[in-house]
């Protein structure tokens, strides 16, 4: 994981915690697609063969998913409105910085 993934991890950590949960990143190979989160293990996996800015923009996309699922409840439409509102939130963190 490279420094800067690092320092943006951590600061998701502490500005949108999970309540009850330690979010998982991990970088994995092989996979057709930026990322995913998993809700059962509160997991995000990142595809690593993308470029850093890739992978936070990644990140942030998918910590609003996790934020979404453990706020308002697990649904199969994974891009609702509630997803949107928490995904401009963690984006302007990073944007603002």
């Amino acid at each position: 994981m490279t420094p800067e993934l690092f320092e943006w991890y951590t600061d998701l950590s502490k500005a949108f915690p999970i309540e009850g949960q330690t979010v998982r990143l991990v970088e994995i190979e092989g996979i057709d697609h930026c990322g995913e989160s998993h809700f059962d293990n509160c997991t995000i996996y990142i595809n690593k063969d993308m470029e850093t800015h890739e992978k936070i923009e990644t990140l942030c996309h998918e910590w609003a998913h996790l934020l979404d699922m453990y706020t308002n409840g697990y649904t199969e439409q994974a891009h609702r409105d509630s997803w949107g509102i928490m995904y401009a939130q963690v984006y302007r963190r990073v944007i603002d910085q």
